[in-house]
């Protein structure tokens, strides 16, 4: 039996460096929320991990879905490389709507350019970029491959 906890204990860490490596990365807080918490036995007798994270939008990374505001009423999707939030921003925008019905919000000083800086959206479709899935499937053959022999010999 200790030999299979072990297997699973490496099993585990390797999965979390996949994991890591392979997270969208724009700060590097995604990957360094994620966790493995080993699992030995739960309800139908299996040994396995899963993997935990705090980071907010770790789920939708994960999954793909669609994101609403909770707070405001309309989300900010940056334009141009915008890496700034409206209310980060200072100063004050300009909210102007275009022909085609959909809303921009511009920056109230002449200096910032008459280019819109973020649209105005009451959702945004966020797709699937698996992180985890991937490095599962990965470490799931090793332990297949290991499992059995840490077994016998023990």
């Amino acid at each position: 039996m200790r030999a299979a906890r072990t297997v699973m204990r490496e099993a585990a860490a390797e999965a979390l460096t996949l994991a890591r490596a392979s997270a969208p990365s724009r700060s590097g807080r995604l990957a360094r929320s994620l966790k493995t918490k080993p699992i030995w036995r739960n309800a139908k007798g299996e040994a396995g991990f899963h993997f935990t994270s705090n980071h907010p939008a770790a789920r939708i990374l994960e999954m793909g879905g669609r994101v609403v505001p909770r707070s405001v009423s309309l989300l900010a999707v940056p334009l141009r490389g915008q890496t700034v939030w409206p209310r980060h921003s200072g100063g004050r925008h300009i909210v102007i709507k275009a022909r085609s019905g959909r809303l921009y919000l511009f920056a109230a000083r002449p200096r910032d350019g008459g280019y819109p800086l973020w649209e105005l959206r009451r959702s945004v479709d966020i797709q699937a970029r698996p992180y985890l899935r991937p490095a599962v499937r990965r470490v799931t053959a090793r332990i297949l491959r290991d499992l059995p022999s840490a077994v016998i010999k023990a």
